[in-house]
């Protein structure tokens, strides 16, 4: 979803607001009653908006993160893939393994919006994984040791319906989307 998108269905969901202007990824927001004022002297509390704000902001962020990263896919290269288990689980999956015939794939959760949660795949072996799950090599080092150089970057909705998806090179990942060095599995 482009900024333009957000913005409009921002406007349409809360209808105190006039305008909503984006400057180096801040919105900035202006209220019906008073267009000429930014949000914060408005005369609202900003804690009745804080909530709609934060949720805006994260969102401008989450679609600008990947702006020029990568390149855009037509198809979702892993949809014959069948979920196996999942290896990390707080509130929700973390990791997960996925399989097809000899193949295993590793879907790590890096990042979410209000409309989708965006995943890290990239093709792993049997003894990479194997090694992973004994300790003997990080979660970190399973990504940035990835033979083939690249991980696909893709953001799922609510059905786990593939939005957009990008081949990304590990050297274009986003720091905030790799793990730490100590990232063995517990």
């Amino acid at each position: 979803m482009e900024n333009k998108e957000l913005i409009d269905k921002f406007l349409l969901e809360n209808s105190e607001f006039e305008r909503i202007e984006i400057e180096h990824n801040i919105p900035t927001f202006y209220f019906k009653d008073n267009p000429s004022e930014p949000w914060s002297s408005s005369g609202f509390e900003p804690s009745e908006i804080k909530t709609k704000l934060k949720s805006l902001e994260d969102d401008v962020a989450f679609n600008s993160i990947l702006k020029h990263k990568g390149v855009i896919m037509m198809d979702f290269p892993y949809k014959h893939f069948e979920k196996v288990k999942d290896l990390l689980y707080y509130d929700g999956p973390i990791l997960s393994e996925f399989r097809k015939a000899d193949r295993i794939i590793l879907y790590n959760w890096v990042d979410c919006s209000s409309w989708s949660n965006r995943w890290m795949i990239w093709e792993v072996t049997e003894q990479e994984l194997s090694k992973y799950l004994s300790n003997g090599k990080s979660l970190l080092d399973l990504i940035t040791e990835n033979k083939d150089g690249w991980v696909v970057l893709t953001d799922l909705d609510s059905d786990a319906e593939p939005l957009e998806t990008r081949l990304v090179k590990l050297s274009e990942v986003p720091e905030e989307y790799l793990p730490g060095v100590d990232s063995f599995h517990e």
